[in-house]
C-alpha cells in the first residue's frame, strides 16, 4: 500500500514538471502565433509561409529616380545665366582690345567674325560669320536643335546676341547686349569692338524706313568649351 502511494506521487510530480507547473524552471520553447493578427502586428509572412519585408511601396523606382536627378540637375536656365555671363564679359574685356581690320572687309564687314571672336573666346561656340544673314539662318537651326534659345525682346539678358540680318542691299549688323541695353558690336569705322549702339539707336539704324529689317534676339545654351560654366 505505501509502495502503491510512492508510485502515485512520483508520476504526478513528473506530470507536473511536464506541463511547466509553478516554480518549474523549464520553458516552453513552441513558436504559437498570436491569435489575433491586428495585434501580432504587420504581417512578414508570405502566402507561401516566407518570410517577406513588411516594407510598404515607395511608388515607382524610374519616376523616383526621375525626379531626384530634377531636383539635383542644374537647370538649364542656370546653365544659359552662366554662358550669358561669359559671354557678357567677353564682350566688355575685348572694347578697344579687339581688331577686326584682319576680318572681312578689312574691318568694314567684320560685325558677325567679330561676335563669333568672342563668342569662341568665351564658350568654344561660333557661328557662320560669311554675314548676319548666313548667321542669323544658323543660328536659327541651332534652336531648332536645342543649342540656342529665340529670345523676346522683354526677356533680353547681357550676354545675348542682338542680329538684324541683311536682307538685299539693306545691310544688317550684329552684336552682343550689355546690361541696360547696351550693345557692343565691331566699329567698321575704326575696326575695332566698341560699346556703340543701345537699343534705341539700333532700332533707329536697322528699323528705320529706308533699311526696315528685323531686330532678332538669341541666348546660346550650350557651351563647347564648359570651364567655369
Amino acid at each position: 500500500m505505501r509502495l502503491n502511494l510512492a508510485l502515485v506521487f512520483m508520476v504526478a510530480f513528473l506530470a507536473g514538471c511536464e506541463k511547466g507547473a509553478p516554480g518549474n524552471t523549464a520553458v516552453d520553447t513552441e513558436w504559437k502565433p498570436a491569435s489575433d493578427a491586428s495585434a501580432a502586428g504587420p504581417s512578414v509572412l508570405g502566402s507561401s509561409g516566407t518570410l517577406e519585408a513588411a516594407v510598404e511601396p515607395i511608388g515607382n523606382a524610374e519616376s523616383v529616380s526621375a525626379t531626384v536627378a530634377s531636383e539635383v540637375a542644374p537647370s538649364n536656365t542656370e546653365a544659359a545665366g552662366a554662358i550669358n555671363a561669359r559671354i557678357h564679359q567677353a564682350a566688355i574685356a575685348a572694347v578697344d582690345n579687339l581688331n577686326s581690320s584682319s576680318g572681312p572687309g578689312g574691318g568694314n564687314l567684320a560685325c558677325a567674325w567679330a561676335v563669333n571672336r568672342i563668342l569662341r573666346g568665351a564658350v568654344g561656340r561660333t557661328f557662320d560669320h560669311n554675314g548676319t544673314s548666313s548667321m542669323d539662318a544658323e543660328l536659327r537651326m541651332g534652336v531648332s536643335s536645342g543649342t540656342v534659345e529665340r529670345i523676346a525682346r522683354e526677356d533680353v539678358q547681357p550676354g545675348d546676341i542682338i542680329i538684324s540680318p541683311t536682307e538685299g542691299n539693306r545691310i544688317g549688323h550684329v552684336g552682343i547686349m550689355g546690361e541696360n541695353g547696351l550693345i557692343y558690336s565691331n566699329s567698321s569705322s575704326s575696326k575695332q569692338w566698341k560699346q556703340n549702339y543701345n537699343l534705341a539707336t539700333w532700332d533707329e539704324r536697322y528699323k528705320s524706313p529706308s533699311r526696315n529689317l528685323q531686330v532678332n534676339f538669341y541666348r546660346v545654351t550650350t557651351a563647347a568649351n564648359t570651364e567655369g560654366v
